[in-house]
């Protein structure tokens, strides 16, 4: 079954489970083992990324390369004072950035355990 998102808007509870090929009472175990064998589960997988690779990704990007050009330009002028309040700039922001993250993973992970452990199981 090929399920698009058109065409959901606007539909009463019955039209959605009848085009879901459902009913009010669930599917049967049947059926969602058939489905479960033909779509898989129904999971999102996480990409496990290297928390150092996570914070020397805050260096990517264009405002970072506008800024290491920046600092290029202050050595290559002569103005090493200003490269290094630069860069200390960049890394505070990379920092800030990394935690901030770093926190917001976290609190999706746990939100994720406790919504397992408040889903009825059959």
């Amino acid at each position: 079954m090929a399920i698009d998102a058109e065409g959901f808007q606007g539909k009463s509870p019955a039209e959605l489970l009848a085009r879901m090929g459902s009913t009010e009472a669930g599917l049967t175990s049947a059926e969602a083992l058939d489905r479960l064998a033909r779509f898989g589960p129904n999971a999102v997988e996480e990409k496990r990324i290297p928390p150092l690779f996570q914070f020397l990704k805050r260096y990517w990007g264009p405002m970072p390369w506008l800024l290491e050009v920046a600092i290029a330009l202050s050595v290559l002028s002569g103005h090493v004072l200003e490269a290094v309040i630069i860069f200390f700039l960049l890394t505070v922001n990379a920092v800030i950035g990394f935690l901030e993250s770093r926190n917001s993973q976290r609190a999706v992970s746990m939100m994720t355990r406790r919504a397992w452990r408040s889903c009825p199981r059959s």
